[in-house]
C-alpha cells in the first residue's frame, strides 16, 4: 500500500462551470485542508486532489471543460506537436520531458476560453490520451510531476492498488502520453519501459495478491445530524475545523458511491459497497477542512448510518520490481 504520507486524497469533484475557473492550492506538511492539497484538473471538468508524497510548493491548476481540438485545416504547429507527442504503432506510453516545445502552448491555446493566452510554464505537466491521430489532454497539474500521476490517471489505479515499492515521488518533469483504450496492464508494461530508461536499470511491474484490511460499507442510509447541527438531511463533510482557515462551506449533491470513494482515498484502503444505495444522491455541505481525516470518515459514517466494517481480504496490488537486484525497487 502507499505510505500514509503518500496516499491519494479525494477532493472536490465537478466544481467547475462549463467556462471553468482558476484554483490555487498549496501543500501543508502536517495537515490537509482544501487549501492545502495538490489539486489536478481533468479534461471532463472534474477536479480531484491528491496528498503529495512530500511537502511541495504552491500548485496552480486551471479548471476547464472537455477539450475541443478538432481542426480540419491542420496548422503547422499541430504537425510538430503530433510528431513529438504522438505514439508509434505498438507504443502505449510516452514521456515528453523538458524543455517543452513551443507547440505545446499552441495546443493549449485551442483548449477553450481558459486555454487561450494562459501561459503554460514548463513546470506544469499534462497527461494526454493518443487516439491514433491526435493527443487529447486528460489532466493538467501545477507540478512538480511525479510518478503517482501517471499511475493514478494514465493507468487508472487507486491508491490502495499501489505497493510501497512504487517510487511515486520520483520526479519526472514533463508530460505523459498514453494510448486511448489501453488496459491497465498495457499501460504498466509501457511505463516500465520508460522508467527502465530513466532509472538506468531494468524494472518491471507485477500484480500480486496480498491480504489487506478492506472496508465493507454496510447498512441502509439514514440521516443523523452531528451534535449541534440541524436535522436538515445535509451531510457535513468536515474533520477538525480550524479557525485559521478562511474557507466558505458550499453545498452540493453527492452520490453515496462518491462518499465511499472519499473514504477509500482518505483511508488508503479498498472500500466495498454493500449498502445497495450507491446511486442514492444526498445533499452535502463541504467545509473543505480535512485536518483530521479519521474524524472526517467517522463523521460521514455517523451522519449516514452506514457501518464501516474492517475485514481482511485478498486483493491485487501492483509492485515495482528491480530486475537487476531481483527485489522490489526502493
Amino acid at each position: 500500500m502507499l505510505r500514509p504520507a503518500a496516499r491519494s486524497v479525494w477532493l472536490r469533484n465537478s466544481l467547475t462551470t462549463s467556462e471553468g475557473k482558476l484554483l490555487i492550492m498549496t501543500i501543508s506538511k502536517t495537515k490537509i485542508v482544501v487549501a492545502a492539497a495538490t489539486v489536478l484538473l481533468l479534461s471532463s471538468g472534474a477536479v480531484v486532489g491528491y496528498r503529495a508524497l512530500k511537502p511541495q510548493p504552491t500548485k496552480v491548476v486551471v479548471v476547464d471543460s472537455e477539450a475541443k481540438i478538432n481542426n480540419p485545416a491542420e496548422p503547422l504547429w499541430r504537425k510538430k506537436f503530433n510528431e513529438v507527442y504522438g505514439l508509434q504503432p505498438g507504443q502505449t506510453v510516452k514521456f515528453v520531458g523538458e524543455p517543452m516545445i513551443p507547440e505545446r502552448q499552441d495546443y493549449w491555446n485551442t483548449q477553450g476560453t481558459n486555454g487561450k493566452n494562459f501561459p503554460l510554464p514548463d513546470r506544469m505537466f499534462m497527461v494526454f490520451a493518443w487516439n491514433g491521430n491526435e493527443a487529447k489532454w486528460m489532466l493538467l497539474g501545477g507540478g512538480p510531476n511525479t510518478l503517482q500521476y501517471i499511475l493514478l490517471k494514465g493507468a487508472n489505479l487507486k491508491g490502495w492498488q499501489c505497493d510501497s515499492s512504487m517510487p511515486e515521488d520520483l520526479s519526472l518533469p514533463g508530460d505523459w502520453v498514453v494510448r486511448k483504450g489501453a488496459t491497465t496492464e498495457e499501460v504498466m508494461a509501457g511505463l516500465a519501459q520508460v522508467l527502465s530508461q530513466k532509472l538506468g536499470r531494468p524494472v518491471h511491474f507485477e500484480k500480486r495478491k496480498v491480504t489487506a484490511d478492506v472496508i465493507f460499507a454496510r447498512g441502509p442510509y439514514h440521516f443523523v445530524p452531528l451534535p449541534g447541527k440541524p436535522n436538515n438531511g445535509v451531510v457535513e463533510l468536515v474533520g477538525k475545523e480550524g479557525k485559521d482557515q478562511n474557507i466558505t462551506p458550499y453545498k452540493r449533491p453527492m452520490a453515496i458511491s462518491e462518499l465511499l470513494d472519499m473514504i477509500s482515498t482518505f483511508a488508503g484502503k479498498r472500500v466495498v459497497d454493500e449498502t445497495g444505495a450507491g446511486r442514492t444522491t444526498i445533499q452535502c455541505l463541504d467545509h473543505g477542512s480535512y485536518r483530521d481525516t479519521a474524524l472526517l470518515i467517522q463523521n460521514i459514517s455517523k451522519q449516514t448510518s452506514i457501518r464501516l466494517d474492517h475485514e481482511p481480504q485478498e486483493i491485487e496490488v501492483w509492485h515495482m520490481i528491480d530486475s537487476a537486484a531481483t527485489r522490489p525497487a526502493p
